[in-house]
């Protein structure tokens, strides 16, 4: 079954998209990766350790929803997501192991597969 978020996604392409680039999410949804973590921690009991060396996280902007907005509203919240993605993980739905599900690994495999650059 399609999650929710996929099916909104869907009919807003069915709808009168127009091309372009679009950053996708809601102006509720903009969170610091330490946020993110905090979120996760909370519902699998995993602990965070920060990396002091790595720094403060510096990202002083939001991002803006505004032009996807009139065309798709993200029904699933972080917690929702995330919590799709631990469900999938736990039943194998979804394997750490395949490619797929590492974006920088899938883009070498593709890029291994044509010869070279995309």
């Amino acid at each position: 079954m399609p999650s929710s978020a996929r099916l909104s996604f869907w009919k807003a392409l069915d709808d009168d998209f127009p091309p372009g680039t679009y950053n996708v999410g809601h102006q509720k949804m903009n969170y610091r990766i330490r946020d993110i973590a905090a979120v996760i921690a909370d519902f699998t009991g995993a602990r965070i350790v920060y990396d002091e060396q790595g720094g403060i996280e510096e990202r002083n902007y939001h991002l803006c929803f505004d032009k996807i907005a009139k065309y798709f509203d993200s029904p699933v919240s972080v917690l929702q997501g995330a919590s799709q993605i631990w469900n999938a993980l736990e039943t194998g739905r979804v394997r750490v192991d395949d490619e797929t599900t590492h974006t920088l690994r899938w883009y070498k495999h593709l890029i291994k597969l044509n010869g070279g650059p995309l």
